[in-house]
């Protein structure tokens, strides 16, 4: 930068100016993975693992993402900065920690033996089925007669007979719906005298 200025010696007015340098300050930037999930954060570009900590100079305009793990999603920014929008650009005008929020998430499979329908809360799926949950929901699931079938039993990862039954996605799952054919008997009654 260069710096102007006048300076005035026994009546004189000098015109004085020169080259300066200015420490511009640097900030700390730290972010922490939260949740039941994990993940990375890519800065500018690159990606580093959780915890991050790295020095910037003030005013530095940072690009960030968080990166969920194959078996998590990113859900929000907490501390630092708020919301969901992923990736978003922050600000660095002081020491700033952010906390990069992940959930763990599950898949659910459902398969089936015999003609009929699986519906998973409410609406009916084609099998197989293969979807995604956060831990710790709770998914309705129902198997659906068709004309010349009957359910029996649900077998893998739920067992036993109640329809519609209810489970909690807590680890990977995997649910077969078993049909069987519904058999007619012809009764032949005859009349003796």
């Amino acid at each position: 930068s260069i710096l102007t200025g006048s300076l005035q010696l026994s009546g004189t007015e000098y015109l004085a100016f020169g080259r300066f340098d200015v420490a511009i300050p640097s900030y700390v930037l730290f972010i922490d993975g939260d949740g039941t999930g994990s993940g990375q954060i890519k800065i500018a570009g690159q990606t580093y693992s959780l915890p991050y900590s790295g020095s910037f100079p003030s005013g530095s305009s940072i690009n960030i993402e968080a990166i969920a793990d194959t078996d998590s999603k990113f859900s929000e920014w907490s501390n630092g900065i708020s919301g969901s929008t992923n990736p978003t650009t922050i600000t660095l005008t002081e020491n700033m920690n952010i906390t990069a929020n992940f959930i763990k998430t599950y898949t659910l499979s459902v398969n089936q033996i015999g003609d009929g329908q699986v519906s998973i809360n409410g609406s009916p799926q084609t099998i197989p089925y293969n979807a995604i949950f956060d831990v710790g929901t709770e998914v309705t699931i129902e198997a659906v007669e068709l004309t010349g079938s009957v359910f029996t039993q649900w077998t893998g990862d739920l067992t036993g007979k109640t329809n519609p039954n209810n489970i909690t996605i807590n680890s990977n799952k995997t649910i077969t719906a078993n049909f069987v054919p519904l058999r007619s008997l012809a009764v032949n009654i005859s009349s003796t005298n």
